[in-house]
């Protein structure tokens, strides 16, 4: 029903193994992969989780620096997804590089 991976330096694929298991748990509601050092494997992972898990309610990925090429799909899985209730997403640099100065 609920897993937790917070401030554990676990190799990235190791976390991106851990996150594809999870697609068989079909109960799971509460995912916090807070400080995970998620990369774009993982969040291709993740996407896919989100979209094939009916029951997840609460996420939590704050504190990763997310690859910024991700996350264009991520806000459109998220966007799609009607289930979520909680998206954390705190201390994360979700600017591109080119919008990260105020005009």
């Amino acid at each position: 029903e609920e897993f937790k991976l917070i401030d554990c330096k676990i190799p990235s694929n190791i976390t991106t193994e851990l996150i594809e298991e999870l697609n068989n748990q079909c109960f799971l509601q509460k995912l916090t992969l807070s400080n995970a050092g998620l990369t774009s494997a993982t969040m291709y992972s993740l996407c896919y989780l989100i979209e094939k898990n009916r029951h997840l309610k609460e996420l939590d990925i704050s504190l990763n620096n997310l690859p910024v090429g991700q996350l264009v799909e991520f806000m459109t899985v998220i966007g799609s997804d009607r289930k979520l209730t909680h998206l954390d997403l705190s201390w994360n640099n979700l600017m591109l590089p080119e919008q990260s100065t105020f005009n």
